[in-house]
């Protein structure tokens, strides 16, 4: 071959098989019919010349050399099997070596340690005037020596601390399945599947899988479709093995189908979730079956929403675990905020109990900007754990609300809000003329008598009024009583 021939550009995403490979091989080079080519890649893992056979050896060698983007090719023409050749180049050479009589007599199995080196071998002289390199006093041909810059040239820079995971890219929308196909990880593929499954409106059945193996057939009565496919070694590429016939089976045309489960819907409601998180189960099974043409049970579109929330926010669980290790980030980037975790114990286990949280320049900007107030309340939390969202505010220059502290607790006991006061007294203090404003609760009331015992405690106004209106009406109270809030009175 030319040098311009020994480089092959080719490109690998859509699919390079063995085929291709030997294909774009004949159209560069020119073999004997007797011949066939074969080719190795170096195995940086192995450290060895790994022989291209199959289509997932060829994919390896990809793989392994993804980010150089060159992969380097031995490529050797060898004679065909079974094929039956003339005398070789090694014979004629052997018919041209000299050799004492005495070799001749050694026929068939002989003891080696029989053998007399002196009798069989022959010296260097004797072999180089036999390949015509030297005639008696004629010298060895000289090599043309190569230059550094030359070596420099014609060297392949690889990194062999480079990431030699391949990038493959699946349509999770109208995936390819297809013999060679491959995907990232045996999930994705079990996704893709599905997804052309529901888009081609047909079930699969008799499912055995693993984490590197899949097979599956269809489920329609007298169908000989299935599929196979396989994790390649160890790498988490998943390759689409076989497919023994199309697909051309009745579709199942909007039953209820077993392969829109949860994990898919979950991966189909994630993008909806996030523009909309208010979206419910019913709409999101209205959706699925205008989109996809399939019919999901109510639960599975409930667990599948539950699903895509979990990827999207974090499970409840794992949130309350990284509680601990948002603190430790909190107080790393602000070191004078504070934020206190109560834990109680429930017989092995450690459990959750009460939160409180207080940022540095919230602190700072209350102590140096704001007027002492502040107005305190809670307001219930109704998810999957009840409790109570607590918090401190007050007002800045501009009669605005300035957030102080935030917290959680389990109720609004007097125990709970005594917990929350104290925390929020190791933050700001007693600054002179404090006033706390709250609603009526009783919790609350005591909590702040025992905190803050020598400051003014006010009910809020908006509790006062909504108080009055459930005895007093008319317009007196409706004209006058918010304006008589908002009135003062000068010191003399």
């Amino acid at each position: 071959m030319e040098d311009k021939n020994h480089v092959l550009s080719v490109n690998v995403v859509g699919g390079y098989l063995v085929k291709h490979l030997m294909d774009d091989l004949a159209s560069r080079t020119i073999w004997g019919s007797c011949q066939e080519p074969i080719c190795w890649f170096w195995d940086r893992e192995n450290k060895y010349l790994q022989q291209i056979i199959t289509n997932t050896d060829l994919d390896n060698a990809f793989q392994m050399y993804w980010t150089s983007k060159v992969l380097t090719l031995v490529v050797q023409f060898e004679l065909k099997p079974g094929y039956v050749r003339s005398i070789s180049v090694e014979e004629k050479l052997l018919g041209k070596l000299p050799c004492t009589k005495n070799a001749s007599q050694y026929v068939g199995d002989v003891d080696p340690t029989m053998m007399y080196d002196a009798d069989i071998f022959v010296g260097d002289e004797q072999f180089y005037a036999a390949l015509g390199f030297r005639d008696g006093a004629q010298e060895a041909p000289q090599v043309e020596q190569v230059t550094e810059a030359e070596i420099c040239e014609a060297q392949i820079l690889v990194d062999d601390d480079a990431d030699c995971e391949a990038s493959i890219v699946v349509d999770k929308e109208n995936p390819k399945i297809e013999v060679g196909e491959s995907f990232p990880t045996m999930h994705d593929f079990r996704m893709a599947l599905r997804q052309h499954a529901i888009k081609k409106e047909f079930e699969v059945h008799n499912v055995v899988t693993n984490k590197t193996r899949y097979r599956a057939e269809c489920k329609a009565e007298g169908c000989g479709w299935r599929i196979v496919a396989r994790k390649l070694q160890r790498q988490p590429t998943v390759v689409i093995s076989m497919i023994p016939c199309s697909h051309d089976c009745i579709s199942s045309s909007k039953l209820v189908s077993s392969m829109a489960s949860k994990k898919w819907i979950a991966e189909k409601a994630i993008a909806w979730l996030r523009k909309n998180p208010n979206l419910g189960a019913k709409d999101l099974q209205n959706k699925l079956s205008e989109l996809y043409s399939v019919e999901v049970t109510y639960g599975t579109a409930w667990a599948g929403r539950q699903k895509a929330l979990d990827k999207i926010y974090g499970s409840w669980d794992d949130s309350f675990q990284s509680l601990f290790n948002f603190r430790a980030e909190l107080l790393s980037k602000s070191p004078r905020s504070i934020m206190e975790i109560d834990t109680i114990h429930n017989g092995d286990e450690v459990q959750f109990d009460k939160l409180f949280v207080a940022l540095q320049p919230c602190i700072d900007g209350f102590k140096n900007g704001c007027r002492p107030y502040l107005g305190i309340d809670s307001t219930a939390l109704t998810r999957r754990y009840n409790g109570q969202l607590v918090a401190a505010c007050a007002l800045d220059g501009h009669n605005w609300m300035y957030p102080i502290a935030w917290g959680i607790i389990g109720s609004e006991s007097k125990d709970n809000w005594t917990w929350f006061m104290w925390q929020l007294k190791k933050v700001i203090g007693q600054p002179p003329g404090l006033a706390i404003s709250s609603d009526a609760c009783k919790g609350l009331d005591g909590a702040v008598k025992m905190v803050f015992p020598s400051i003014e405690h006010r009910e809020c106004m908006r509790h006062l009024w909504t108080n009055f209106r459930k005895k007093y009406r008319g317009e007196v109270f409706d004209k006058n009583m918010w304006p008589a809030a908002r009135a003062y009175r000068r010191d003399s």
